[in-house]
């Protein structure tokens, strides 16, 4: 409950036409707020990284992590078929589309030409593989693919999942770890 003469008073402070500060007012009167960049341009390769974390992460292989920290570091230690922009839209990562056939069965164009951390190329096989691995009970994302009844190569470079009823949040999980890819020869 804040009062008709409290209410005005915010209003005008907000439209205020001051532009203190590093913010820009816009044509509404409201100011802009920017960030400005500090720190310099890299000039080099990197020789050492040192990455603070509240606590040790518990496993680094992505189907037995989910936490922050876990989360932390394994989204920098693999991709997945598809990824959530800053817009919060799905879009195709190491998928390079995705297409829902009907209500059951989902279609991912795999990315050609993508290397793992060691040079060896990315193959529909390591796509299936580590899909897979989340339907083992023990994966902490088993519940993502609790639903799925196959995983299988149906195309040179496709990777057809069918599940056993309609599943609309199946897609927006495979940009998460439970979409995650690695190689299986290392896995």
């Amino acid at each position: 409950g804040l009062s008709v003469p409290a209410i005005a008073a915010i209003a005008a402070a907000c439209g205020s036409g001051s532009s203190g500060g590093s913010g820009s007012t816009a044509r509404s009167g409201v100011t802009e707020v920017g960030t400005a960049v500090t720190t310099p341009a890299p000039t080099g390769e990197l020789a050492q990284l040192k990455w603070g974390l509240f606590y040790e992460p518990s496993s680094l292989d992505w189907i037995y992590s989910y936490n922050y920290e876990e989360n932390t570091v394994v989204t920098n230690v693999t991709e997945c078929l598809m990824r959530l922009t800053p817009q919060f839209e799905i879009e195709p990562s190491l998928a390079e589309s995705y297409k829902l056939a009907d209500n059951l069965t989902h279609v991912y164009t795999i990315r050609q030409g993508v290397k793992f951390h060691d040079g060896s190329p990315m193959t529909t096989a390591d796509v299936i593989y580590s899909l897979k691995r989340n339907q083992n009970p023990n994966s902490y994302w088993f519940f993502a693919f609790s639903n799925v009844k196959s995983i299988d190569q149906t195309g040179p470079w496709e990777v057809t999942v069918r599940t056993k009823k309609a599943d609309v949040t199946f897609p927006g999980l495979m940009s998460t770890p439970a979409g995650g890819v690695g190689p299986q020869a290392y896995l």
